[in-house]
Parts: structure tokens; C-alpha cells; sequence
């Protein structure tokens, strides 16, 4: 059989069978061309889950000791002495997506080989200086491409199998068919320019830094005054891109007889793939940060999202942590409530602090429970009579870490949930829901899906914020284990929330309160079971979600997972500062 790695039907031949490397290959808006081929799908490792999450600890402890490698690397061709604590700061969380990526290509490949049905494959010749990104969030763009996976299964096949290849010439490689990238509202990019980074003039040198909180901006601004600083709404824009230059990667790794193919394949794409802003541009890095106005002995550094790939806030974090300022990082998401998850784990390995939004880490004693940042300020309406919001997310087709969520094509397992739920409604009910789609679509033709299997189907396309239409909603319905339900759970909005557990696995410490919910209709672990309660309530929701029961379940589960916290931003100042001086 052909072995076809990618959607790029270039490299598909004309009418061999086919072995499609994953369902990823298969997008659905080209399934007019595939259907009509002979073909088989490899089945996906990490679909066998309790090898997902062994493979998910066994690579935390490899990112360790790649990360100590490459601090001896780094110091030696930057002629610095940084210690391994910076390096993990500024580049950790790259190394556990790399990581993460290389070794979900590399173990496909090799199943594709050890199926002992393929007899040849179609490549092209890849241009390995062109694969370095620029930086994490250019390289996180990057591993969700569907060219890109087309150069690094090629490399992969080409170092580590006997598979007989056929090269194909550039030109007939067609582009990726889908668009990741979001666009930034015509208000936020008016809002960088009038708000972002002005007066910083009256910005002290001692200043806590405050960036992308997670809090509203107005709430984010107070939280500036309480800590008696002048208010600055900071953002960063990315370092100018320069061209690759091989003397910046002529090293490896010190492992000289890798123990299997995987390691091999990572001593030979790690220098290759880590971004020119650690090897190229860093002195440009180091250069801007010290251009910019920050202050230089901020008496703590305070963000929710800016440590995973803002490269300048990086440097100034790393830097000012080693110099004595507390890195304290919040959650922003469904931290608590995950099993396993890369970026948590990137998160409590170089905060100082890490606030939770109630939850507690017997593992980790930097944990700190505080309360939920993104409702703080906010009011929510809903309309007793109005339709139902069913809110749907996405995931990218090809692994890019390693969460408790549904991973590649396990996506369409999550697509037949949302389908079995809304097609076990009433036709009554069914007119009412309005399905809001994820904004990012990744490839997946969210629309297409839901307008092929339901004509008459209400649908948003995710530009409306989620608080806008819950205004004319009478019921939210949440698919998915992360932030949303447990925004409109703290804001007491009538919630109904389903998911597989098996691809949305629950953390152990939260699954006493799932129970709970789950006891009063509020959670389901299936989508007939959520259509159901649904359906009983619908004519009365607010008589059931105010029965005590329903409600002591709701406020027990936000304690712990989704705090509300009475003088918010007084607290918060409170928190910061004891927490600055421990």
C-alpha cells in the first residue's frame, strides 16, 4: 500500500491503495476524493489512552534533561552564563511541545512500518534550513500545518525506515487547504494602538509587571492602582525575523548512540527545529528587552498567559527571576479539573507561584488557591425564555502537546457526541439551540458538518462573544473540559455540560465534585443522557438549576475549581503582595 502521511493529494498517486497515516489525512471537505479510493487508516496510538498518559510523564522527564542539555549549548555559543532555571523559563515550554510532536510523528511512522503493508511512499525534498520557526508561537503555528508534517514525516522516513520513497517535485506539492490563524478584531487592533504600552513614562523601576492577566482590562487597571503603581496595559510585539544561520546549529545533543530511532530522530531535528529566536536572533532578544520600558526591578512579575510564547515577556521574566522577582503565573483555564496537560506542567515547573482558581496541589506547593480571574467584574443576564447556547470547541488535527482532551482524530469521536446530543432533542427544542461554532476551525468544516447532517440547524459562527449571546439564552450547554463552564457555573448561568471522559479525562481531585454534578443533572458523561435533561427542563430551567441541591452542587464545585471572591481585586492585591514577600 501507498503510505500517504498528509491531506496534500499530491503525494496520493493516481489509484494504488492507500494507507492514510491518520484521520488527519482526510479532511472533510475533500471527501468527494478519498471516499472514492481503496483505503485503510492507520489506527492511532494514543487512542489507547493509559498509553497517553505514560508516554505524557515519560516525556516530562526527557524535556528535564533536554533542557540541561541545551543550557550548556546555549551558554557556550551565546558566550553567557545563564543557569539551567532561565533557559527553562525562556524555552521549557517549546521542548515539551517539540518533544511531544516528534514523538507522535516518529511513532506513526513506525507503525505505518510495522504493519508490514506498506510498500512505498511519496516525498518530496525537504529544505531543512526553512524549517525553523522564528519563535514558539510561529513554531506552534507551525506543527499544526499540513506542509510542514509533509517535511518532517519525509524526514522521518527517510532516517529511521527502509520504506522505498518516490520524490516528487516541489512544484507539485499543493498548499494546506486550511487556515488556522484568527484574525484580531477590528476593535482590539485599535485598542493596541491607542492602549497598549502608553505612559509608560510614569512606570517606577520597581513596579510589579502585570500583563495578560486574565482579568477584564478595566479590573486589570485597578489591580495597578490598589498595588499604588500608575496603570499600564503592556503588550509586546515579536522580535524582526532574520534568516536562518547554520553556524548558530552546528552541535547536538551529547547522547552519541541514541537507545532507539525516537531519540535518534531528536538529536537530529533539535537543532534544526529550535527557533532562531534562542540561536540566530538571541542577542536581538536580549538587545529589545533591555530597549524596552519595563521596569528593571519589578518587585514581582504577574501573568495568566504571556510565559508559554511571548518571547520579549520571556527574556525580562527569566532575567528579572533570576535577579529576585517573583514569577506568579495564574490559570486560564480548566487547570484544576485536567489530568494531565503540557502546559500545566510547563506552568508549575518555573512559577515561583502558580494561582489556582480554587483548587489545591499536594505535588506541588506552589500551587496557591485564589479564585477565577475572568469573571471578576462581570455581570451576567440570560433570558429565562430565550434559546439554548450549545458552545463547541476544536482541536488541531495533529497533535501539538499532550492534554486530557481529545487528540487528532479523536476529534471526530467529539463531532459524533454533538451530533448524537442535538439529534436526541425534541424537533421543538432542536429549533431553539443555537450551535455556537469553535472560531478556529483547524481544517475541520465545523459548518459543513452540522449543514450536512441537520438542514435546519441555528448556527453562529463564533464571532459573537459567548457572553453576548448567553443575554438571549435560557440555558448554557458546554461540550468540552476547560474554561467555559466554568466561567458561566461562577456566574450562576443555568448549565448543562457533556463530555466523553475517556477523551476528557477528569483529575483525580476533581472528580468527587463531577459526581456531584452529575447527581443533579448538571454534568453528563453522554450526549443521550445531557439530551435528556435537556429536554425535562427546558419549560422551567430556572426551577431547576435554583433547587437547593442543584445549587449546593454548583457552589461546592466553584470552591474548589471556580472561586468567586468577594472584593475581588482588594483580595488580589492582598494575595500578590503576601505572596511577593514570603
Amino acid at each position: 500500500m501507498l503510505l500517504v502521511t498528509t491531506p496534500l493529494e499530491s503525494t496520493w498517486g493516481a489509484d494504488e491503495d492507500i494507507m492514510f497515516l491518520g484521520e488527519w489525512c482526510k479532511l472533510y471537505s475533500r471527501k468527494e476524493i478519498w471516499s472514492k479510493r481503496n483505503y485503510e487508516v492507520l489506527p492511532y496510538h494514543w487512542d489507547d489512552r493509559v498509553k497517553l498518559k505514560k508516554d505524557f510523564f515519560n516525556l516530562q522527564n526527557f524535556n528535564k534533561k533536554i533542557i540541561k542539555e541545551l543550557t550548556h549549548i546555549l551558554n557556550e555559543l551565546h558566550n553567557v552564563k545563564e543557569n539551567e532555571h532561565y533557559w527553562g523559563i525562556l524555552l521549557g515550554y517549546w521542548v515539551n511541545i517539540f518533544t511531544a510532536v516528534i514523538f507522535d510523528r516518529w511513532t506513526m511512522i513506525d507503525k505505518a512500518v510495522e504493519s508490514n503493508k506498506i510498500t512505498k511512499c511519496h516525498i518530496s525534498n525537504v529544505e531543512e534550513n526553512n524549517l525553523a520557526a522564528n519563535e514558539t508561537s510561529d513554531f506552534i503555528d507551525s506543527v499544526i500545518n499540513d506542509s510542514w508534517n509533509q517535511a518532517i514525516y519525509t524526514i522521518i522516513i527517510k532516517l529511521t525506515t527502509n520504506i522505498p520513497v518516490e520524490i516528487i517535485k516541489k512544484d507539485q506539492i499543493s498548499k494546506s487547504e486550511t487556515k488556522n490563524k484568527q484574525k484580531k478584531s477590528y476593535f482590539k487592533q485599535v485598542l493596541s494602538k491607542v492602549v497598549f504600552n502608553k505612559f509608560t513614562c510614569f512606570s517606577k523601576n520597581n513596579d510589579a509587571l502585570i500583563i495578560n492577566s486574565y482579568l477584564p482590562i478595566i479590573e486589570e487597571l485597578k489591580l495597578q492602582l490598589s498595588l499604588r503603581q500608575f496603570p499600564i496595559i503592556r503588550n509586546f510585539k515579536k522580535v524582526k525575523a532574520v534568516e536562518v544561520d547554520n553556524s548558530f546549529r552546528n552541535w547536538e545533543l551529547k547522547d552519541r548512540k541514541p537507545k532507539d530511532n525516537f531519540h535518534e530522530i531528536i538529536k537530529y531535528l533539535l537543532p534544526k527545529l529550535l527557533p532562531k529566536i534562542y540561536l540566530e536572533n538571541y542577542k536581538n532578544l536580549v538587545s529589545t528587552v533591555k530597549k524596552t520600558s519595563l521596569p528593571k526591578s519589578p518587585k514581582f512579575i504577574f501573568t495568566a498567559s504571556s510565559h508559554y510564547d511571548n518571547s520579549i515577556f520571556l527574556e525580562y521574566a527569566a532575567k528579572s527571576n533570576n535577579l529576585g522577582s517573583k514569577l506568579i503565573l495564574a490559570d486560564h483555564g480548566g487547570f484544576g479539573c485536567n489530568a494531565f496537560n503540557g502546559a500545566i506542567s510547563y506552568q508549575l515547573s518555573v512559577a515561583d507561584v502558580s494561582l489556582s482558581w480554587g483548587w489545591q496541589d499536594k505535588d506541588h506547593i506552589n500551587v496557591r488557591p485564589f479564585g477565577i480571574l475572568k469573571t471578576i467584574g462581570k455581570n451576567q443576564t440570560w433570558d429565562n425564555n430565550g434559546l439554548g447556547l450549545m458552545v463547541l470547541g476544536t482541536m488541531p488535527r495533529y497533535s501539538f502537546d499532550i492534554r486530557a482532551m481529545p487528540i487528532a482524530g479523536q476529534m471526530n469521536d467529539y463531532f459524533t457526541d454533538q451530533f448524537d446530543f442535538y439529534g436526541s432533542l425534541p424537533e421543538s427544542i432542536k429549533k431553539k439551540i443555537l450551535i455556537r461554532l469553535y472560531q478556529g476551525d483547524l481544517g475541520w468544516d465545523q459548518k459543513k458538518r452540522w449543514q450536512d447532517k441537520f438542514r435546519n440547524v441555528l448556527i453562529d459562527s463564533g464571532k459573537l462573544s459567548i457572553n453576548n449571546l448567553l443575554k438571549k439564552c435560557r440555558l448554557f450547554i458546554s461540550t468540552y473540559n476547560a474554561t467555559t463552564f466554568m466561567e458561566t457555573l461562577s456566574l450562576n448561568v443555568p448549565t448543562i455540560m457533556f463530555w466523553n471522559i475517556n477523551n476528557w479525562e477528569i483529575h483525580d481531585r476533581a472528580k468527587k465534585c463531577f459526581k456531584e454534578l452529575e447527581e443533579v443533572g448538571i454534568f453528563h458523561a453522554t450526549p443521550q443522557s445531557a439530551a435528556l435533561k435537556v429536554t425535562e427542563i427546558w419549560d422551567n430551567v430556572p426551577g431547576w438549576w435554583n433547587q437547593e441541591e442543584t445549587q449546593k452542587a454548583r457552589t461546592n464545585f466553584c470552591n474548589n475549581f471556580a472561586k468567586e471572591v468577594k472584593n475581588p481585586i482588594k483580595e488580589l492585591t492582598k494575595k500578590l503582595i503576601t505572596t511577593n514577600n514570603e
